[in-house]
């Protein structure tokens, strides 16, 4: 969810309608079925003079929209999150409420390039109930429960137990974000997965505490002094990963083939589970809900690495930032579902019109960047004719054909700026310039006058 608004906050359409000049955002992207797919309760904006622009809770069960709760935004202003003027400032965690515990992530409101003023924050927030963690024990992979807190302390804020049949159960200590209320997560384990701690509701970061039951072990049997040296490298390479947090190290493993080389090969398998678990967080992230292309996180962090290659092999490359004509009368007339369905359509052949080092993003609605190595500006004219005549023939939906076309700006590394934000915000200059003659069309930074 914290990636979630992020992106929406540094939408140029919610930056325009803080800054009053979007009249129809909310029609456009916030009704009943926006809070479905965001998978939130609640979604709150502030301007930057600390006014609720917008504010809105959804209930899944009634499936109806209800005034947001005064408790809830006292709450959400004594985090101050209302008042940031500050670009790098994000809340994520727990609150507590009459009506339960909320998950909450909010963002400041930043024109794409976020080189702009804050203009405001926008907090989103999901109910923690039954629903919500039966998910999580799904996605986890095993029994996972929230309660509050009655017998953890800071001093011992975690517990592991001896549930039997093979299972040890681990008691964690969490705090919400005013730190006036504590809760415990409970989670069941199977033996070979030693104990995870809890380091957020949503994230689980890794603790291994072997490192105790090692240094008992020890005890047991300190005349041998070979398995006593055995176990203190054990010991020192799980401190090591606990410290580092590094899914990719792994514990020593020796050629006994006994106990300790046991616990060793079970700690590095279940690092392995929690690699991938990592690389599949971090894929979701870098991906679009809805067309599941690459989104405008890994699209700017792919192309601050080309830069960098480009520095030292003096390649050149190009920034094209599209946009759909007529994308507005498609959900205007057949509904957001089908306007959703057109856009995975289009994503589909905007892929086809690219060759296989250039790489795409959606950014937010019916805005794309396209990035493209060159060595000669025809090869990007080229693509921008493919790009322009890809919709000719429309897109069937429903046995409905959709027709829309696309508008292009196109600015170029190094010639028009050096820094990813300067590209993206010039290239989007020169898409509002192709708009202005006509649509249908591209335009280089160099034709804006």
């Amino acid at each position: 969810m914290n990636n979630t608004v992020r992106d929406w906050a540094i939408w140029d359409e919610t930056y325009d309608y803080i800054e009053g000049n979007n009249s129809t955002y909310l029609d456009s992207n916030l009704y009943y079925e926006s809070f479905e797919t965001l998978n939130v309760n609640l979604v709150l904006y502030y301007d930057i003079n600390q006014s609720i622009i917008f504010s809105s809770f959804y209930d899944f069960e009634e499936e109806t929209e209800i005034p947001v709760d005064d408790e809830f935004i006292q709450i959400i202003e004594t985090l101050g999150i209302h008042q940031n003027t500050s670009i790098d400032f994000y809340i994520q965690g727990i609150i507590t409420t009459s009506d339960g515990i909320f998950f909450i992530a909010s963002s400041p409101i930043l024109k794409h390039s976020e080189i702009s003023d804050v203009a405001g924050n926008v907090i989103f927030a999901r109910q923690i109930d039954q629903t919500e963690l039966d998910e999580l024990e799904i996605v986890a992979g095993f029994p996972f429960e929230i309660f509050e807190n009655t017998i953890l302390t800071e001093d011992n804020d975690t517990i592991v137990e001896n549930a039997g049949d093979n299972h040890v159960l681990v008691k964690h200590l969490i705090h919400d974000l005013l730190h006036t209320d504590q809760y415990m997560i409970q989670i069941l384990l199977d033996k070979k997965v030693e104990p995870i701690i809890g380091n957020t509701l949503l994230q689980l970061a890794i603790s291994i505490s072997l490192v105790g039951l090692i240094f008992a072990l020890s005890t047991l049997f300190y005349l041998d002094k070979e398995i006593f040296r055995r176990l203190l490298r054990l010991n020192s390479g799980i401190k090591k990963i606990s410290e580092n947090a590094n899914f990719s190290t792994r514990v020593p493993i020796g050629p006994h083939h006994d106990e300790i080389d046991y616990i060793g090969l079970e700690i590095n398998s279940m690092l392995d589970k929690l690699k991938e678990s990592e690389q599949k967080i971090n894929q979701m992230s870098y991906t679009d809900y809805l067309t599941k292309i690459p989104n405008r996180l890994w699209f700017y962090d792919h192309m601050e690495q080309t830069i960098q290659k480009a520095n030292a092999s003096k390649e050149k490359f190009a920034v094209l930032f599209l946009d759909l004509d007529g994308f507005k009368t498609i959900n205007d007339t057949y509904g957001h579902g089908v306007g959703d369905e057109f856009l995975v359509k289009v994503s589909e052949v905007f892929l086809k019109m690219l060759d296989k080092n250039d790489a795409i993003a959606r950014i937010g609605g019916d805005e794309f960047l396209i990035m493209k190595k060159y060595k000669d500006v025809k090869e990007i004219n080229e693509l921008a004719d493919r790009l322009l005549t890809s919709l000719k023939d429309g897109i069937m939906i429903n046995e409905i054909k959709l027709e829309a076309t696309v508008s292009m700006g196109i600015a170029l590394y190094p010639d028009n700026a050096l820094t990813k934000e300067d590209l993206v915000l010039k290239a989007d200059k020169a898409l509002y310039g192709s708009k202005s003659s006509g649509k249908n069309s591209y335009q280089y930074v160099i034709n804006i006058k």
